[in-house]
């Protein structure tokens, strides 16, 4: 009896999820549509589906390196994948182009996030008709719409159908657990609730991180005020909660900690300055709760992100909004939640500490400066719980509202006997509270379906809440017409006063306008007698009479020629417009499986006249570009769209001010043309309007093809040198030593730009921050060292390294005039292989009277076009002695007023140039000065004298992302270096074979955070075998992970196997074997000299 009950309430509940689910469907296509094509809204949306077809290009096996951007990055280490990795999966499935799966599915999780939301809102009231409301204001918010159909943020709207899951896994643990223990189904459900945890890292970290916070606030506050009378419950919520999350934590390891690591080499990458957080700016991006509760649709416009901020949204961020009816429902809910329904208040509760570090930047601003914060205290990750809650409550505040009004037959149906009369009074309560609770929802959202100054036919639910937009419009339902009035760049065009027809409601509601003017033209052009009426319809501004009356005509049959062709212009009822609704006409409009299968518009023929090979790369500086190139062609490009992956951040921002700012602090040619042959650059898509292209052409680039209209003009541009990715060379290798807190090697490698070490001569390789770092002997590969903003970690060894290197026959500059930054600025005894045998912190004046006193090591440099030592408006302080200080090999090359700026000579079998005079920074202070820079390539000049050499044949192939294999096609007959365009990545390893021997290479970054190996001698046909290695650390990560999982499935299946493990590990045989193993392994090291 008992089944047969269940069945029959699951067969009536199933039949009454039936039409709620087939609204649904109506409402996400009626609002989601356009996502169907031919066009492609949302304008992240290109990158997501490039990067799916990446993926689908290998599945199933996912490699880590993407080669396609960024100039070689992981975006399956910096960016969530899941959401891709489905996309693709339907797509083997289906058989259908990505684009389409893309496009379908896209709306599938819409629904599914929506039915999610269904069933969590019925376990927590059991109402099918609060479910039902909740699930369809879900729908109507428009903060569920922007991330897809307006920003593009795919990855991350698509992973809200893993959060109802989470959501429901986490009542039905907590309500088991504090009502029945521990028990199997307790353990099952925790199961489920930490598995689907774990799963939201992978399908987007801002959704781990909001549901993180909501739910420990959850775990806390839930079984206060549903189980209060338990007077264990107090003691079980803090150990519950700090083992749940350290488990989540545990099954999450498996990408989280490959994430932090990934971005701890993007930080290195970075530039070395720490972005600050700045008030006015963080205020600007923040959104508030005027805007979020639909309160206001202003926007705020600021100039400057230094302009005070104004506590309302700004244009970007104007559809964060929940609509004001769906709001103020909401807090009707969470307020009869107190009286009604405990669990509902708990969520509602959980969900206000998260909704308030949204919408009040004001507070979470001063909270950001803690460890990880940004993780967690942004507006977007905060206010994802909100998304499905503010829809929960807005359901149950209907029902609140219609249990008030109906209490009255609640309380009779109670008190009264007859058992008839209670169940037939009992029935009609519920059928009254149903109907209520449907016909409230219905009047408040017509009530307050727009703002009032909105006309009536624009409803703001949906998409878009504000004007211009794609409001949910009743003339136009499927968004067929193009509407000149309410829709466009501008909010205020709508009430401009030179806009009147816009102004005109009335007329607006019955015709549109701009069909209506075409029609009033052909009449006008025939000559005829037109009505009065059709005169004043035709005129500036009808009134609402005439335009009332001329719209009725228009309903009937039989009418003159004259309004036929006026009534061709009247907009359709919403009921008729319905009635000719047709889903597989709107689908075949779509043209998915043609224009649909493309992410780009009619510009994507650009790509047709870009070569399809991966030897060299493309540039672009414009955005749409960049997100597709990879989609249509093979040869790599050096931008990367979303740029927490990139791992030459600091170069690449200095490549983008070079190339594309007409007002770059560097505007010299030779920087456009060294940074061409780096990067490996051969094509470039240039957005011509605002960029300087004549520098292009100076550095002898190429126009070869143009695209688009003057103000969008795209220009196809070609490097008439290019290197291509790939150079084996004999030429001299600088070494540079420098801290990254102050990014020695970024100066040293702007001169080189500059022409002090041209790419042709040689290559710049970053060597870390400490001078003791390397042995003499591995110094000994690079033709010359620079120390620069250097340090050690042993002094007295660095100098033993550094003089030994240079005895047998290395070249050093050292450059002690950097105070604080270089670790030899001040010393009361130098090393030998200094030329001065002190150094203090002093000044030579504020001069310019400088001497060229050695032109051997100077070269011939006009010393009057030098800049003073001035800084500011003191004397640029120097470290330096006296020149009787001046040790026998020395000689003084450059002084002033008699100190000592520059010093070098040789020593022993190698030479040495010693800057006092932080000439770096002195020609960067006075804007590249072209003579300090000549010097500075004269002295290089010096140290490399004698060392020349020349480029290799060679070539590479790549069958799998994660693995290069570069042929050498001549023998070197010395040493050579391999400079791979592509970015340093210390999880890739390298090996070079030749004949029968094999040695593994160490890889350096070189240029702009390029890949470097020095090869001994090597015969022609030698490999290089380039390879990604999954770090150790990495496979422990992952193994905890696993670990974490199957501990988890045994605990809930065979608990007593788990206890005997324990036990076992416990005994005192397995304490005698720990002793006897730790006592051997101290006793192994007992006698070791140690050296820190």
């Amino acid at each position: 009896m008992k089944i047969l009950k269940t069945v029959i309430f699951g067969f009536f509940r199933f039949v009454y999820f039936l039409p709620v689910l087939a609204v649904l469907i109506l409402l996400v296509l009626l609002f989601g549509h356009p996502i169907l094509g031919p066009g492609l809204p949302g304008s992240d949306n290109p990158n997501f589906i490039t990067q799916a077809a990446w993926l689908f290009k290998w599945f199933p096996r996912i490699p880590f390196w993407y080669p396609q951007a960024g100039a070689g990055m992981s975006f399956t280490a910096s960016y969530p994948i899941l959401n891709h990795l489905i996309v693709v999966l339907l797509e083997k499935i289906t058989s259908f182009p990505i684009a389409v799966v893309f496009r379908v599915w896209s709306l599938v999780t819409i629904i599914l996030a929506s039915v999610g939301l269904y069933f969590l809102t019925f376990k927590l009231t059991k109402n099918q008709t609060v479910s039902g409301l909740a699930a369809i204001f879900y729908l109507f918010t428009p903060i569920t719409w922007i991330f897809l159909l307006v920003w593009g943020f795919a990855a991350d709207q698509l992973s809200y159908i893993f959060i109802p899951p989470v959501l429901i896994f986490t009542f039905l643990f907590l309500d088991n657990y504090y009502q029945n223990g521990l028990t199997f189904k307790t353990k099952l459900f925790f199961l489920f609730l930490v598995v689907s945890f774990s799963i939201l890292p992978l399908a987007h970290p801002n959704i781990f991180a909001g549901l993180l916070m909501f739910t420990i606030i959850l775990f806390l506050i839930y079984p206060l005020l549903n189980y209060r009378s338990k007077s264990s419950i107090v003691k079980q919520i803090l150990p519950l909660t700090l083992i749940s999350v350290i488990i989540i934590f545990l099954l999450t390891f498996f990408w989280t900690f490959p994430y932090l690591r990934y971005q701890s080499a993007v930080a290195r990458g970075a530039p070395v300055v720490k972005a600050e957080l700045h008030y006015p700016s963080f205020m600007h991006e923040s959104v508030y709760p005027a805007s979020v509760f639909g309160l206001t649709t202003k926007t705020a416009r600021y100039e400057s992100l230094d302009d005070p901020p104004q506590f309302i949204n700004h244009w970007p961020w104007r559809n964060v909004t929940f609509t004001p009816a769906i709001s103020s429902l909401a807090l009707i809910g969470l307020i009869g939640s107190i009286f009604f329904n405990r669990k509902i208040l708990a969520f509602g509760l959980a969900n206000l500490l998260p909704l308030i570090i949204a919408v009040l930047p004001q507070i979470t601003f001063h909270l950001m400066k803690f460890p990880f914060s940004g993780y967690f205290l942004n507006w977007r990750v905060a206010i994802i719980p909100s998304r499905f809650i503010i829809p929960l409550l807005a359901g149950y505040g209907c029902f609140v509202l219609a249990r008030l009004i109906s209490s009255p037959l609640n309380l009779l149906s109670r008190n009264i006997k007859p058992a008839f009369l209670k169940l037939s009074l009992k029935s009609g309560y519920f059928f009254l509270c149903t109907l209520l609770t449907l016909s409230i929802a219905a009047v408040i959202l017509w009530k307050f379906k727009n703002p009032p100054a909105y006309p009536s036919f624009l409803i703001s639910y949906g998409p878009e809440v504000s004007v211009p937009s794609g409001m949910l419009d009743t003339r136009n339902i499927l968004r067929t017409k193009a509407d000149n009035c309410f829709s466009g760049a501008s909010l205020t065009d709508v009430f401009k006063e030179n806009l009147p027809l816009c102004q005109n409601y009335s007329l607006q509601e019955r015709f549109w306008t701009s069909d209506l003017i075409a029609s009033c033209k052909q009449l006008s052009s025939q000559n005829l007698i037109l009505s009065p009426d059709l005169i004043e319809l035709c005129g500036p501004n009808p009134g609402p009479e005439t335009v009332e009356r001329s719209a009725k005509i228009c309903s009937q049959k039989n009418k003159d020629y004259q309004y036929s062709v006026v009534c061709s212009a009247k907009t359709e009822s919403l009921w008729k417009q319905l009635q000719s609704f047709n889903l597989i006409s709107l689908v075949v409009n779509k043209d998915l499986l043609n224009e649909g299968r493309h992410i780009f518009g009619q510009s994507r023929i650009i790509f047709e006249e870009l070569p399809n090979r991966t030897t060299s790369r493309v540039n672009t500086n414009n955005g749409g570009l960049m997100m597709v190139e990879p989609f249509y062609n093979d040869m790599p490009q050096l931008p990367v769209y979303f740029n927490q992956g990139t791992l030459i951040k600091n170069f690449w921002n200095y490549q983008i001010n070079v190339f594309n700012d007409k007002a770059s602090p560097w505007p010299q040619d030779s920087i456009v043309y060294e940074l061409s042959k780096y990067f490996g650059l051969e094509y470039t898509l240039m957005q011509e309007s605002d960029t300087p292209f004549d520098k292009y052409e100076r550095a002898d680039w190429e126009r070869i093809d143009i695209f688009g209209d003057e103000s969008q003009r795209v220009g196809l541009w070609r490097y008439n040198q290019p290197a291509g990715l790939l150079r084996v060379t004999t030429t001299p290798l600088v070494l540079v030593i420098g801290q990254d807190k102050v990014d020695g090697y970024f100066r040293i490698f702007h001169l080189a730009n500059l022409g002090t070490l041209p790419f042709e001569e040689g290559l710049i390789v970053k060597g870390g921050a400490y001078a003791d770092a390397f042995s003499a002997e591995e110094l000994k590969k690079f033709d010359a060292v620079v120390l620069e903003g250097y340090s050690y970690k042993n002094q007295s060894k660095g100098w033993k390294i550094l003089d030994e290197y240079v005895k047998k026959g290395g070249s050093l500059l050292i450059n002690t005039g950097w105070q604080y930054s270089s670790a030899d600025w001040k010393l009361s005894k130098t090393p030998e292989f200094f030329p001065l045998k002190t150094l203090e912190w002093t000044d030579a004046g504020m001069t310019d009277n400088y001497k060229n006193e050695n032109s051997a090591i100077a070269g011939e440099v006009d010393i009057e076009k030098f800049a003073p030592l001035i800084y500011g408006d003191k004397p640029w302080s120097i470290s330096s002695s006296e020149i009787s200080d001046l040790r026998d090999w020395a000689k003084v090359v450059i002084s002033a007023n008699g100190k000592p700026l520059i010093a070098g000579g040789e020593y022993g079998s190698g030479r040495i140039v010693w800057l006092g005079f932080d000439l770096p920074g002195h020609i960067g202070a006075y804007k590249d000065n072209e003579e300090e820079v000549k010097l500075y390539k004269n002295v290089l000049s010096y140290l490399l004298e004698g060392k020349e050499g020349r480029d290799l044949s060679a070539g590479f192939s790549r069958n799998y992302p994660d693995k290069l294999e570069i042929t050498i096609k001549e023998p070197s007959n010395q040493k050579a270096a391999i400079y791979f365009s592509e970015a340093y990545y210390p999880d890739f390893k390298a090996k070079l074979v030749s004949g029968n021997k094999s040695e593994n290479l160490k890889v350096y970054k070189a240029g702009p955070g390029m890949t470097l190996f020095i090869l001994p001698q090597v015969i022609s046909g030698a490999k290089i075998i380039y390879e990604y290695k999954t770090p150790i650390s990495i496979i422990i990560a992952r193994t905890i992970s696993l670990a974490t999982f199957v501990a988890l499935i045994v605990t809930i299946l065979r608990p007593s196997l788990l206890r005997s493990l324990i036990g076992r590990l416990l005994t005192e045989d397995a304490k005698n074997l720990k002793k006897k193993f730790m006592g051997r392994l101290f006793a192994s090291n007992h006698d070791e000299d140690i050296n820190y």
